[in-house]
C-alpha cells in the first residue's frame, strides 16, 4: 500500500512539473525528504501527546513540496512540504481516537501546521497546531517554551534578513522617501 501511495505522490509531483521527468537522483532525493517529513510528523506526535505510547500510524499520503523564489530564482531554506497522515491515538479522556489531517512541515522539519481539511495555508510561528493538541495533546513545559522562544527568534532574524535583502536590491522603489527612510531606521534598529 505505502509504495502504492508513493507512486501516486510521485505522479502528482511529476504532472505538476510540465514536462520535467524526474531523474534517478531527483527521485530518491524526493523520497528522502519524504521520509524525513513522515519522521518529523512521527517524532512531533510522540513528543507533544499525552499519551504517546499508544500512537499507531495508519499512513502517510499525499505528500507535496513548495518552495519560494525572489526574482525567479527559488529561495534557500525556504521549502515546505505537506502530508496527510491517519493515525490512532489516546485522546486527551483515555478513549482511542483516529484522527486524519494535513501536517504541514518546514524546511528544517518542524511541524508549522496541522489541519483537518487542506487550505494551502503559509507558515505561521508559533505553530498552529491547536486542532490536534486540543484532542490529543500534553500540558506543555517550560522546556517546550524555551524551544519555541528560541525557534521564534530564529524565523523573526530570518524574516528580518530578508525583508533587509529586499529593500537593498530594489524593492524599495515602491516607497516614497519618507517611507523609504522610515523602514530603513526601523530595520537598523530590529536585531
Amino acid at each position: 500500500m505505502r509504495n502504492t501511495i508513493y507512486i501516486i505522490s510521485i505522479f502528482l509531483f511529476l504532472t505538476s512539473c510540465g514536462n520535467h521527468i524526474l531523474t534517478k537522483e531527483e527521485e530518491i532525493e524526493l523520497k528522502a525528504r519524504q521520509a524525513k517529513c513522515e519522521t518529523a510528523v512521527s517524532n512531533f506526535i510522540e513528543k507533544y501527546a499525552k499519551y504517546p505510547e499508544t500512537y499507531e500510524p495508519i499512513e502517510f499520503t499525499g505528500y507535496t513540496e513548495m518552495h519560494g523564489e525572489r526574482n525567479g530564482v527559488k529561495v534557500p531554506n525556504d521549502e515546505d512540504y505537506i502530508i496527510f497522515h491517519r493515525h490512532k491515538l489516546k485522546d486527551l479522556n483515555g478513549q482511542t481516537k483516529t484522527f486524519a489531517g494535513y501536517f504541514y512541515v518546514t524546511y528544517d522539519y518542524l511541524v508549522d501546521i496541522i489541519e483537518i481539511d487542506k487550505s494551502n495555508s503559509v507558515k505561521t510561528w508559533p505553530p498552529e497546531i491547536k486542532v490536534w493538541t486540543s484532542l490529543f495533546g500534553r500540558t506543555l513545559n517550560a522546556e517546550d517554551s524555551l524551544e519555541i522562544l528560541s525557534i521564534t527568534e530564529k524565523l523573526n532574524n530570518a524574516f528580518l534578513h530578508n525583508l533587509k535583502e529586499d529593500f537593498k536590491n530594489g524593492n524599495k522603489e515602491k516607497l516614497n522617501e519618507k517611507d523609504k527612510k522610515l523602514l530603513e531606521n526601523i530595520l537598523d534598529t530590529v536585531k
